[in-house]
Order: structure tokens, then C-alpha cells, then sequence
């Protein structure tokens, strides 16, 4: 992965597949930026191409797992 990125540092596939090695590992936030730096390969090299739904939808599932969890008015979580 890191040599395939080395010598092709926008190769999409490459980041999205990074992004989901790190995310694996439970470093979900440096897999946002890797798709935050994919994404913003993509609208430079494409910019009148459809937006790419795969590393949206895969920037998505990542932030879900970033966002914190819920907290009711009264300071209790919802689980509680």
C-alpha cells in the first residue's frame, strides 16, 4: 500500500483502500482525512464528473463512527 501510494500519491483506489486499513485499526479520524484527500483529488482531476458516491458513502460510515453518542437533557446516554 504505502509503495503503490509512493509512487502514485492520487491513486483513488489506493487512498479509498488505505482509508479502510486505517479505519480497521480504529484510526477513524486520519481515515477521514486520507478520504478528504481522495475526494479532493477527484473534483481536481474530474470537475464535471459525478460526484463519487463510493468514497462519499465511505467518508460517511467513518464519520458515523466518530460521532459521539447521543446524550439525553438530562445528561444520560441512551443506552442508559
Amino acid at each position: 500500500m504505502d509503495k503503490l501510494l509512493a509512487a502514485e500519491p492520487e491513486n483513488l483506489g489506493g487512498l479509498s483502500l488505505k482509508s479502510k486499513l486505517l479505519a480497521g485499526e480504529g484510526k477513524n479520524l486520519e481515515a477521514v482525512y486520507v478520504l478528504g484527500d481522495a475526494l479532493s483529488i477527484y473534483y481536481r482531476k474530474y470537475p464535471n464528473a459525478d460526484p463519487p458516491l463510493g468514497l462519499l458513502h465511505q467518508r460517511s460510515e467513518v464519520l458515523k463512527d466518530l460521532a459521539p453518542e447521543p446524550v439525553k437533557i438530562d445528561g444520560s446516554s441512551p443506552s442508559n
